[in-house]
């Protein structure tokens, strides 16, 4: 989920601000903001918004009429898993918008006058100038997103600590409750190395998948 909807989101953002619209500044600040934050701060606050009783979500949804979608989001194993990766798509997203973006404005506009000039629209610009040339970007994007779903620990050992039912697990929660709760110190290290194993494994994969595509 964090390939196929967290980037597209990010490249989209770069896109449509490295066009140089009005409050390109401020909305840039505004969309990393979240990877500036502390990522138990960040669960805490979405802990508040989940809250079935008095969160954000619920009390927003009781106010439009729509009460029989109220739920406990984080208590529910059907929907516990995509209720910790919201957050996790809000607090990244500004990571990779800032490299694609950084990628995109520095795209000469001299090719992008060019290509407007041969009847070009804006979409075959970023189709074929744009996203061509930022794609060692996209790669260490994707690399970054990848890997990072497979270490991902803190924002899921706040939100539900891999619960309900082991519905949020992960390697890392896994391996903490190993290591430190069942002092099974011998399959902790190797869920441990594995995870190693498994982020080197997909980076060369992805270098030679984009590699083979160039």
């Amino acid at each position: 989920m964090s390939v196929f909807i967290q980037l597209p989101v990010s490249l989209g953002l770069a896109l449509a601000l490295g066009r140089g619209i009005k409050g390109e500044k401020p909305f840039l600040s505004i969309y990393f903001m979240p990877v500036l934050i502390s990522t138990v701060v960040i669960g805490q606050l979405w802990l508040k918004i989940y809250n079935p009783d008095y969160g954000l979500l619920n009390s927003g949804l009781t106010k439009l009429g729509l009460e029989n979608l109220c739920h406990i989001w984080l208590g529910d194993k059907k929907t516990a898993l995509l209720s910790v990766f919201v957050p996790t798509l809000w607090q990244y997203v500004g990571y990779h918008m800032l490299l694609m973006y950084a990628g995109v404005k520095g795209v000469s506009p001299d090719i992008r006058e060019a290509a407007r000039i041969d009847g070009a629209t804006e979409g075959q610009v970023n189709r074929y100038i744009v996203i061509p040339v930022i794609k060692p970007i996209i790669k260490v994007s994707v690399i970054f997103a990848v890997t990072g779903s497979l270490k991902s620990f803190d924002l899921i050992y706040v939100l539900t600590n891999g619960g309900p039912l082991h519905a949020t697990e992960v390697p890392s929660t896994r391996m903490i409750e190993m290591l430190f709760q069942r002092n099974r110190y011998g399959m902790g290290s190797a869920i441990a190395v594995m995870m190693i194993i498994l982020c080197f494994a997909f980076a060369l994969l992805i270098s030679k998948a984009f590699k083979e595509e160039d």
